[in-house]
């Protein structure tokens, strides 16, 4: 895939206008296939994807099962739309979003926060070392064995025998 100069630059909209172009040479596509595809292209779900294309997520899902071709520009689409958020995310992460500073209620000026978890996310997709270690949290009762859950089950069935007891004294049903 190519990158396209225009406003912006760069890669942009290199992957949104390929699968768009691929989109609308497929045979039979009609605008409002093609506008599902590039809006799933930019990453949007199926059913914002429909929505934007003024149709239905039932009927997207639908058009993918019955048509084949439909269905591998729509996989393409996804990945396209994926590596667009990728992309999303390691600017938001990298060169921050803007944040305006107010001070006394005034706007005085513009910082770029940018987001250090997100990037380490980011790391952890590509690099083993930087994944999140998984937790496992694992109970057992008296010496490794099974919790004993039964006392407390008979305690339980006692409490609920008393409130029912009382509920029936006091006439509730």
């Amino acid at each position: 895939m190519g990158t396209r100069a225009g406003k912006g630059g760069g890669l942009k909209n290199a992957a949104r206008d390929s699968v768009l172009m691929r989109a609308r040479e497929a045979a039979g596509i009609t605008d409002i296939r093609a506008k599902v595809v590039e809006a799933r292209a930019r990453g949007i779900s199926i059913t914002g994807a429909a929505r934007a294309a003024g149709t239905t997520g039932a009927t997207v899902r639908r058009w993918i099962g019955a048509d084949a071709d439909f269905a591998r520009l729509m996989e393409q689409a996804e990945l396209d739309g994926r590596d667009w958020l990728e992309d999303q995310a390691l600017r938001f992460a990298t060169l921050g979003t803007p944040r305006d500073i107010y001070q006394r209620g005034e706007r005085v000026g513009t910082e770029m926060v940018r987001d250090s978890q997100l990037f380490i996310a980011l790391l952890g997709g590509r690099i083993e070392k930087y994944r999140q270690a998984k937790t496992k949290v694992e109970v057992t009762g008296k010496d490794g064995g099974a919790i004993e859950v039964a006392s407390v089950r008979a305690r339980i069935a006692g409490k609920l025998a008393a409130l029912a007891g009382v509920a029936v004294s006091k006439g509730v049903k």
